[in-house]
């Protein structure tokens, strides 16, 4: 085993942030075996004793016994069909004995030929790889990892799944790589052994893999409901474990424009909003989904545009009463008005190497006993889910790359700056990074450094908030090539009504934090100033703004045209609208001098 690499297992971390992080994460799918062999019995025909391929292999004790006896690794394998558009799992069970503990024991799969296949595996003396075979030629896809995963006296379990368009690799139920499926280049599979060597293997199974259906659950409407316009925006999430295939939406059973392009995923659950033209009377709003399987419909939500008499329901096949009894409530958030910035978002290309980390605190008083809700901050989640759908299709940042967090506590904010930076600490300078935050923020009464503050930090105990100047250094430390912070908080203190308010802020003026390396700070308002809702539209006045120039400009605005645009729009509608003065603010490294005036949002 030559140049063995020695990372620890902070990389398995990193890398199940990006896909199924969990073994047992497709715990209540359905599962169908293609092949499966417990080695009762040799009914499967393995290789035993072969002089000419110098291998002794039987079946023994409910395991299979492979010593090599050659100079050479051996590979036993058997033809196994599977549907390659299907979603499956590999698994065995291995157990180095004796023999050669520096060279590979483990899986074969997608066999073409002797020159053409797969490995997964591990060493006698704790290491593990993946690999591949192409027209002869070794292409490492996972050189040797050092891992105290690796049992080196007892058996290995291995496990491949193919989900969607992804496989992941499994360690003994741990997450040590994922990357793209590729296409089945054979149908042979098997486990290779080293020369001079005795392995055993417990079990070999190979199953299909069945998603259960997704669940549809109406926001908007939840009920009947009366519209006095003739369009209506309607919300749904969709609740599935794989990613959604197809969608369709009927109005009065006919067809309306709609597609996955419509849809922001958020964990498991995706969440879809259209706007859709109304008849006079009442009007039944259908959505299907797949996500791979037979399609699933929702209840029919219904919307009454115009004069509607009391049994005009029943002609649509479905009583007010029973269509209350179909809604299922919604318990997550979502964006509760409705506005310009929210529908009809553009998309541009992806760039794998955007990250970003949203933040939407709101929701203080039910962390707090002392506070009320007027300490709560007004459409926070709003602002926040709104500008993770803009991260995902204006700014192009793949969904996997945006970190997402609503109504954060401190543990749980700090623990996601620290997954962040470290995961672009690891992209060689090459990655940008976004940060976004909605909620409060408070200055230290002494030193006047100001702070955000997570839902459960009481001012009093300001010091377990997130200092902005050691944000500030984090952020820059991880070595990103750009990183752009927006923040609709303010710094200036507790306000109105008592305590932390909807204007989001106090009134002690704060110390200005300079940014640092290659920091840009877009912010809501200036220091003794409060950021304030926009309530009309259901945002904050500052992120409402940000996001309609993005929108306006489908993201191919600079820096400076964008500071310009919300310096003449957030402060004049803040008067108009709120009769305060809002001026929002921008702060850069003095290591960017003017430089970042010409960076553009758009990938």
């Amino acid at each position: 085993m030559k140049k063995i690499l020695t990372v620890w297992l902070i990389s398995t971390s990193i890398l199940s942030s990006f896909a199924q992080s969990g073994y047992k994460d497709i715990l209540n799918w359905g599962k169908v075996d293609v092949f499966k062999d417990d080695f009762v019995d040799n009914r499967n025909k393995w290789y035993l004793y072969n002089n000419e391929y110098k291998t002794n292999g039987r079946i023994e004790n409910g395991y299979y016994f492979l010593q090599v006896l050659d100079s050479v690794s051996k590979i036993i394998r058997h033809e196994i069909l599977i549907n390659p558009n299907s979603d499956f799992e590999i698994e065995a069970s291995i157990k180095f004995v004796k023999g050669n503990d520096n060279a590979f024991i483990g899986m074969c799969w997608s066999r073409k030929d002797v020159k053409n296949y797969y490995l997964f595996g591990f060493s006698g003396n704790g290491y593990y790889r993946v690999n591949k075979l192409i027209n002869d030629e070794w292409v490492p896809i996972l050189k040797w990892v050092k891992s105290p995963l690796v049992k080196t006296k007892d058996y290995n379990k291995l496990t491949i799944r193919k989900v969607d368009n992804t496989y992941c690799f499994f360690l003994n139920e741990e997450l040590v790589h994922s990357m793209p499926y590729e296409p089945l280049m054979g149908n042979w599979m098997g486990f290779e052994a080293p020369d001079s060597t005795i392995i055993y293997t417990d079990y070999w199974n190979v199953k299909t893999l069945i998603c259960p259906q997704p669940s549809i659950s109406w926001i908007s409407p939840q009920t009947v409901e009366q519209s006095q316009l003739e369009e209506y925006i309607v919300k749904a999430k969709i609740t599935s474990l794989k990613t959604i295939s197809n969608l369709l939406l009927f109005v009065n059973d006919f067809p309306v424009p709609a597609s996955k392009d419509d849809l922001v995923k958020i964990e498991n659950d995706y969440y879809f909003q259209k706007k859709v033209a109304l008849n006079s009377g009442n009007n039944s709003i259908v959505l299907k989904v797949s996500n791979g399987g037979e399609m699933v419909n929702s209840k029919p939500a219904i919307i009454a545009y115009g004069s509607v008499s009391n049994t005009s329901s029943n002609q649509i096949g479905i009583s007010k009463t029973v269509a209350n009894q179909n809604i299922i409530p919604n318990t997550q958030p979502a964006i509760s008005i409705q506005s310009d910035v929210d529908i009809d978002i553009p998309v541009n290309p992806s760039n794998p190497k955007r990250f970003a980390l949203v933040i939407g605190n709101e929701d203080y008083s039910s962390y707090q006993k002392n506070l009320g809700a007027e300490s709560n901050v007004r459409y926070a989640i709003n602002d926040a889910t709104a500008f993770k759908m803009y991260a995902q299709k204006v700014l192009g940042l793949e969904e996997r790359n945006i970190f997402f967090l609503t109504n954060a506590t401190a543990g749980t904010m700090n623990q996601k700056i620290e997954l962040v930076t470290k995961i672009i600490s690891k992209m060689n300078g090459m990655a940008e990074l976004f940060f976004y935050y909605a909620g409060h923020g408070f200055p230290d009464e002494e030193t006047r450094m100001p702070y955000l503050i997570p839902v459960d930090v009481n001012i009093i105990n300001i010091n377990q908030g997130i200092k902005l100047s050691d944000l500030y250094e984090k952020l820059n430390s991880c070595g990103a090539k750009r990183v752009s912070v927006i923040l609709d908080a303010c710094f200036s203190g507790g306000g109105r009504e008592g305590g932390l308010v909807s204007a989001r802020g106090v009134r002690i003026k704060p110390r200005e934090d300079e940014a640092v390396g290659n920091i840009v700070v877009f912010t809501a308002c200036s220091g003794e100033q409060s950021s304030l809702p926009f309530s009309e539209k259901g945002h904050g006045m500052f992120t409402y703004y940000f996001l309609k120039k993005l929108k306006d400009c489908k993201g191919k605005v600079s820096y400076k045209d964008m500071f310009d645009y919300l310096k003449e729009n957030v402060s004049i509608e803040s008067l108009r609208t709120n009769y305060k003065e809002q001026d929002p603010q921008l702060n850069s490294s003095p290591n960017l001098q003017k430089s970042w005036e010409g960076w553009v949002f758009a990938p």
